[in-house]
This record gives C-alpha cells, sequence and structure tokens, in this order.
C-alpha cells in the first residue's frame, strides 16, 4: 500500500468524542485520557470495530478529545523485566503512559524489528499487552525546544 493509500486509511479510522461520550464508550476514561485505564478502554474499542489496531486518545481542549484505532505491526504479552531491561524506569505495569515505559515500547519494537514505536494498551500484575506501531504508519518529527 502507498503512502496516500496509508493516510486515507487512517483517516477512516480515526474519530473526535466528546468527554461525556467517552465516559459512556470508554469507562475507564473519566478526565484521565492519558491514564493506563483509558488507553486499555480506547484499545477494547478499536478492537471491537477493527481487529488489526490498538487506539490512540489525544485531548484536543473544551471537553473534546480524538480517538485513532492505529494498525500494529505485532501485538503480545511482555513482563515488566523485558521493559526494564529496555529502560530501567519503567519498574511497573501501572507506568504503562509515563515516559519511561513509552521508550522501553519504543525501544523493544525498534530492536526486535518488530515495527517503529509502539503502546502499552492493557495492564497486568507483572505483565503489559503492547503493539509495535507499523513503519509505514509512524513518522518521528523534532519539536522545537526539546
Amino acid at each position: 500500500m502507498d503512502q496516500q493509500a496509508t493516510l486515507k486509511k487512517l483517516a477512516r479510522m480515526s474519530w473526535v468524542f466528546s468527554v461525556l461520550r467517552l465516559r459512556g464508550d470508554l469507562p475507564n476514561c473519566n478526565g484521565a485520557t492519558q491514564s493506563v485505564g483509558c488507553y486499555s478502554s480506547v484499545h477494547r474499542f478499536c478492537i471491537s470495530i477493527d481487529k488489526t489496531g490498538f487506539g490512540m486518545v489525544q485531548e484536543l481542549g473544551s471537553g473534546v478529545v480524538g480517538l485513532a484505532c492505529v494498525p500494529y505491526s505485532w501485538y503480545g504479552l511482555l513482563d515488566t523485566s523485558v521493559l526494564r531491561a529496555q529502560h530501567a524506569g519503567c519498574t511497573s505495569p501501572s507506568q504503562g503512559q509515563e515516559p519511561a515505559c513509552i521508550a522501553a515500547i519504543h525501544r523493544y519494537c525498534t530492536a526486535n524489528n518488530l515495527g517503529q514505536g509502539g503502546a502499552i494498551t492493557e495492564v497486568r500484575t507483572f505483565e503489559v499487552e503492547a503493539a509495535c506501531i507499523r513503519a509505514a504508519t509512524y513518522r518521528t518529527a523534532k519539536v522545537a525546544g526539546v
């Protein structure tokens, strides 16, 4: 699939929800859209409509959030020790949406040629469910001042 077709497909998999609707459709988001619980709800929503994607949520302001179901190249269970080996600051599944664990899953995906970037979608006691993003749908960008 060429880049233009990929972008069109991604556009079809994005939605905008009000925070009030998120509370109904995605019960674990309750005002904390960057929490592990919210990412779990978004992932489950995406699986219910498209079996090949995991969910990402972005606050857009004024009580509105954007939701995208992102195609993954790999999805599976990882023990916390695997993530800690990638980034020493990722010590618990409960840190799934914190910078250390986000960096750890990114490093794991790239080091194992499973894709680019990644996300933790579900949390267990000692493990996480994680997804690696298909290289064709992932880009890096420079951010001024960072």
